[in-house]
């Protein structure tokens, strides 16, 4: 420990000793008194609020004896009880306060009466014991319970009735300081729901949009009453007044800040000091300010109705309303996210992500398998493999970070390069053309990847009023190289680097094609599988050159983009997610008879 941090606990131990003498003195003293009277104490050490509340938070609860016709305590009993208060109080200050309650309910159960404000605990008398309704009629049926013999319909109930501290048996066994598991039942779900924190972890964990904002985009919207700001859904109901109020050629723009409770209108009565509800803003983020001009001038007044924004249900709620606009000159364009990645790829071109990235988007179980063919090829025994069976999907981490150093010691990664099928000059250009004109979405597609731009289309659109001759052109594309093949969407980047990532909702493979103008990178790379002769099983990367031209690859494999050196980067990539056209897994990762290999 520090010199500093040493005497910051000697000033906490003088200052926890004098509020306890305090206290005894003038007991429920507030921390305000107390604060003025140890400063007329002249203390050495510094009298501030947060250190004064958290003496006051640890003064010992004291024990009050009374005469009353209740059962005493043995001194083991009163340790036992004091010890769970300080249980208690610590996990009060830790703000765990479900696991408190359960020591709280546990005490009561005993006849233990606790005084919060007086700091001061008592015994009194035991309530009625809470009986379960869950036990059979039979007693000869069900699962009996080890303690009173009742008769539970399953271990589940049993579990419950065990675990709660104020049936008879749980406090039975609260008060010997033992803990009974959770329910398999529950068990169960706590699995799941790490299974599922692990997988959504690893998914985030490939990079991040640029967020765009270009002067004069942004505008500030006003007067929005309560319930129409709620956060639930990315502020979904928000989102509808939007997509109903704004002109019919304006997208759905990017909502940046929310603020509910931002200002009130006034007081509804010189007389009466109740005031208007509050009101919110927002601050709402176009395309450009060619589309925020034209949102301010069509949609600055209109009266907000709640039937026409939601079409079913009460909607009695919800007030009717005017909308307010205001132009925000100050902002500045900004970007961050993947802004230093996309800088380093302007300067250095051909580099790969780290073996760790490239690896990162495997399940767990993928890991415990790519880890014990690695332990083979360098020589490892299967002893070596035990602590990796043991391992929970919350390991997903530490099992990666072996795999990592395995990897260092194999050295570099096998690749084998190849090329698309070179595609019609004509469409290229005109591609190009258009993508270097859009009027990209102020919102990318596809937060979760690092890219300048991201914008999906998909295919179930009638009619698209901003995207139709980008659709058009893409469709003549695939109309030359497959018109066979379905696709539900198209992903169109611009300037998409690293990011391994998989994209586990696709049932079918993908066409891949690059334009522009960058140079020395930017090739796909896919993660692809090899068995030999004995049918052990290896890895490879696939390193794809897609600049005008178009491969057919596997995007249910580990894929990424190299980095590259100046110019832009814009890809398509044709994709489908449906279960209408189902395709095997390709584990090669690149479909050889829709490439070239150089």
């Amino acid at each position: 420990m520090s010199e500093k941090s040493l005497s910051t606990a000697a000033f906490q131990d003088e200052i926890q000793q004098h509020v306890n003498d305090l206290w005894k003195l003038h007991p429920s003293i507030g921390v305000k008194a107390l604060m003025i009277k140890l400063e007329e104490m002249n203390l050495s050490s510094e009298v501030t609020k947060q250190r004064v509340k958290a003496a006051k938070q640890a003064i010992p609860y004291a024990f009050e004896e009374k005469d009353d016709k209740v059962p005493k305590l043995s001194q083991k009993q009163l340790e036992f009880v004091n010890r769970k208060i300080e249980e208690r109080t610590s996990l009060r200050s830790n703000k765990r306060y479900k696991e408190a309650d359960e020591i709280g309910k546990g005490l009561t159960a005993m006849g233990i009466v606790i005084d919060d404000a007086m700091r001061t605990w008592t015994i009194g008398e035991k309530p009625t014991v809470k009986e379960d309704n869950t036990t059979d009629e039979d007693a000869s049926t069900g699962i009996a319970c080890m303690f009173c013999a009742r008769h539970f319909a399953s271990k589940n109930l049993v579990f419950k009735h065990l675990r709660d501290v104020s049936t008879s048996c749980g406090n039975a066994i609260f008060q010997t300081g033992q803990k009974v598991p959770a329910a398999p039942s529950h068990m169960r779900k706590a699995e799941k729901r790490q299974i599922y924190l692990s997988e959504r972890a690893r998914k985030r964990n490939t990079g991040k949009a640029t967020v765009h904002e270009q002067p004069g985009s942004t505008l500030w919207f006003g007067d929005i009453p309560l319930p129409y700001t709620r956060p639930a859904g990315q502020y979904k109901r928000l989102k509808a007044v939007l997509r109903e109020y704004l002109p019919r050629n304006v997208p759905q723009p990017r909502i940046k800040k929310v603020v509910r409770k931002g200002y009130r209108q006034g007081v509804v009565d010189d007389n009466q000091p109740e005031k208007d509800p509050y009101l919110g803003f927002a601050l709402i983020v176009f395309r450009d300010a060619e589309e925020a001009s034209l949102v301010e001038a069509e949609s600055q007044g209109k009266t907000v109705t709640a039937s026409n924004v939601f079409k079913d249900g009460d909607c009695s709620e919800f007030p009717t309303f005017q909308i307010k606009i205001r132009r925000i000159e100050s902002e500045k364009e900004e970007s961050s996210g993947n802004k230093e990645n996309i800088e380093s790829a302007n300067t250095e071109g051909g580099i790969d992500p780290t073996i760790r990235d490239q690896l990162s988007p495997l399940s767990f179980s993928e890991l415990q398998e790519r880890y014990r063919a690695l332990k083979t090829d360098l020589g490892g025994d299967d002893s070596s493999f035990i602590d990796e069976r043991e391992m929970t999907h919350k390991d997903h981490r530490l099992l990666l970070d072996r795999i990592v150093g395995l990897y260092q010691q194999s050295g570099e990664r096998t690749e084998v390069n190849w090329e698309g099928k070179p595609v019609d000059e004509e469409i290229c250009n005109e591609l190009l053309t258009i993508l270097q004109n859009l009027r990209w979405p102020a919102e990318s597609h596809r937060k979760g990847l690092s890219s300048e731009r991201y914008l999906v289309l998909q295919t179930n659109v009638k009619s698209d009023r901003f995207y139709n001759d980008l659709r058009c052109t893409c469709r003549k594309l695939m109309e030359k190289v497959d018109p066979e093949y379905y696709y539900s969407g198209i992903a169109v980047t611009k300037n998409f680097v690293a990011s391994p990532h998989i994209d586990d909702k696709d049932n079918s493979y993908q066409y891949a094609i690059s334009l522009g103008n960058f140079e020395n990178g930017g090739q796909l790379c896919v993660e692809g599988t090899r068995y030999d002769e004995k049918g052990n099983k290896s890895t490879y990367v696939n390193v794809v050159d897609t600049h005008k031209k178009i491969a057919r690859a596997d995007g249910r494999c580990v894929h990424w983009v190299r980095q590259f050196e100046k110019g832009d980067r814009y890809s398509l990539i044709f994709y489908d997610t449906t279960d209408q056209h189902k395709v095997k897994l390709n584990e090669a990762g690149v479909d050889a008879n829709f490439a070239i290999k150089k």
